[in-house]
């Protein structure tokens, strides 16, 4: 079963924004009553239209195949028989008569906290014929007329207005409804169909995004999905009965462009600021790095290490300062420009921590995220890339002589020996480029599958001083004046380029989780687990080569474990 196209249309024009504004419009309509005659007459003809398009639903629920619209098929007799009074009372003499109510279903959208809201009441039965003739037991509703039940069994829908007036007029019914709920009847999805899903939507790719780069929240997430699907976010009210019928007919909220799920259309930069940022952080704070939001578009971030490449704070020798520019560069975007410094940790080993053998130096990064990008007008598609360029410059404490002898060039073109204690590994560049796809399992479950290629370069390096361009140097072979204090490459021990491939996991179906599978260069194996909801997770990560031996600038493996903090 599938909703019409046509319906479908409909459904998609309608905004949220009309009906909030209405609610506020009528707030205030005491004080500015007269200019508002025009806008409250507009907005209602809006509000009836939605509730005729409400109306106009398949009475068995055929159009409710969406995951936010829950059925239940009423089971309790207590709640049953209440129901069918009230319906009785109200419809008997109309829609009800000569009915035999055999089957209720109601059809109910998320409300305030943990309720529901009922639009749809589904009677399933047979109509009953008059039978003065005699010939079948005495009718107890008719006196001394007969009934007869014809064999086949129909629906009698009430939908809309009728509905969430009645509900509403019955707050003990409504409550009773919360309480004793019944059997879920399955729909499965049509407007955002349920089971695997690939998300296409730019926007939605944005903010579902978060979740496998730090903090996010499960409510951001439910709030898009049900956005995707026309209902209300969860901080949205059903308040009114007419709120309640925009809500249900196909209203978005007041800051989202109503569009097709699969589309990809562009959101302005400040409704989209305001649905990805609504629940961050002023503060996230772990063993490697710390990051302060000082606004809802821009953050200051200290990073250690280069995680990026298999070498956490501990192994890199070096440290980033980034400046974080949220949805400014670029539409859905988060790009980040870093200054790189050298970081005098991991001379040794500590605790669970190996010593490092990389020298750090200055640089610069810039690290991008952009969830669409329009190739050729035609294709649109996420792409992330991530640059370190680490100049040669001259001493800093951070460099540890690991590198071994070497041989290089004297002034004559003649070998020179570089002795052992003189020679370290720098990182010159780091580049990856790839292709970030999530895909939704189901509504709690979601992978994100990156696929491009890595560059890590490392040199093996030296400083030459005065004592190597004196004429005693190398038995008569110094090497030039012009290189002394300043930092020589030698050689090229890593592999410049290899595969970069990511799998990430979360769930949030109870306690948020995560797991991840990284390769570039390393492998890296990881997860974690939020302990207290929006404030505390637990991280680990495993970082080894596996499949070969560790090159000399390389730890054997390196184990991390650390709390991240959130406020």
């Amino acid at each position: 079963m599938t909703i019409s196209t046509s319906l479908s249309k409909i459904a998609t024009r309608l905004t949220l924004g009309s009906i909030l504004a209405a609610s506020l419009t009528l707030m205030s309509v005491s004080a500015f009553a007269q200019p508002l005659v025009d806008s409250l007459k507009a907005l209602q003809l809006r509000n009836d239209k939605m509730y005729r398009t409400l109306n106009a639903m398949d009475d068995k629920g055929a159009s409710y195949q969406f995951t936010n619209v829950t059925a239940w098929h009423i089971v309790d007799p207590d709640l049953f028989d209440l129901i069918k009074r009230v319906y009785v009372d109200q419809y008997g003499q109309k829609q009800l008569k000569d009915f035999d109510i055999q089957d209720v279903y109601l059809f109910a959208a998320p409300g305030q906290g943990e309720n529901f809201e009922p639009f749809h009441v589904l009677f399933m039965g047979k109509r009953v014929k008059t039978d003065t003739a005699g010939g079948s037991e005495l009718d107890p509703f008719f006196g001394n007329t007969k009934r007869k039940n014809t064999n086949e069994k129909i629906p009698i829908a009430f939908k809309g207005r009728d509905v969430v007036r009645l509900m509403h007029r019955q707050p003990a019914l409504l409550e009773q409804i919360n309480a004793v709920q019944g059997e879920i009847v399955e729909l499965p999805g049509d407007i955002l169909p349920s089971g695997v899903q690939l998300i296409k939507s730019s926007a939605q790719r944005y903010i579902y995004h978060q979740m496998f780069d730090g903090f996010y929240s499960k409510r951001q997430i439910i709030d898009e999905q049900n956005r995707a699907l026309g209902l209300p976010t969860l901080d949205e009210s059903f308040g009114t009965a007419d709120t309640t019928a925009a809500l249900i007919a196909g209203a978005t909220s007041p800051d989202v462009i109503p569009r097709d799920p699969e589309a990809s259309a562009a959101l302005p930069d400040e409704q989209l600021a305001a649905r990805a940022f609504k629940y961050g952080k002023t503060v996230d704070l772990s063993i490697d790095h710390l990051l302060v939001n000082v606004s809802r578009n821009t953050a200051v971030e200290l990073q250690l290490g280069n995680p990026e490449v298999g070498l956490p704070f501990w192994s890199s020798g070096q440290g980033r300062l980034w400046l974080v520019l949220k949805n400014q560069i670029g539409t859905e975007s988060n790009f980040k420009l870093g200054f790189d410094f050298p970081a005098n940790l991991g001379r040794d080993d500590a605790a669970i921590f190996k010593a490092r053998k990389l020298s750090g130096f200055f640089g610069g990064s810039i690290d991008a995220y952009f969830a669409g990008i329009d190739f050729f007008s035609a294709f649109n598609m996420p792409l992330a890339l991530n640059f370190t360029i680490l100049p040669a410059g001259g001493y800093n404490s951070s460099i540890i002589y690991n590198g071994g002898p070497a041989i290089t060039k004297a002034a004559d073109g003649s070998d020179y020996l570089v002795k052992n204690g003189r020679t370290f590994y720098r990182t010159a560049m780091i580049g990856q480029v790839f292709i970030p796809i999530i895909v939704q399992l189901d509504p709690a479950n979601f992978i994100q599958f990156s696929a491009g290629v890595g560059i890590h370069t490392v040199y093996r390096s030296w400083i030459p001083d005065s004592s190597d361009v004196s004429f005693r140097a190398n038995g008569g072979h110094p090497i030039d004046q012009s290189l002394v204090d300043k930092v020589q490459d030698l050689d090229r021990p890593s592999t410049p380029v290899t595969p970069h491939v990511g799998l990430e996991y979360v769930n949030h179906r109870s306690s948020k989780f995560g797991l991840n599978l990284y390769y570039d260069h390393l492998f890296t194996f990881g997860g974690w687990i939020e302990l207290i909801e929006d404030h505390l997770r637990i991280e680990t990560s495993y970082t080894a080569p596996l499949v070969r031996d560790a090159k000399p600038y390389e730890p054997a493996y390196f184990f991390q474990i650390t709390p991240r903090i959130y406020f």
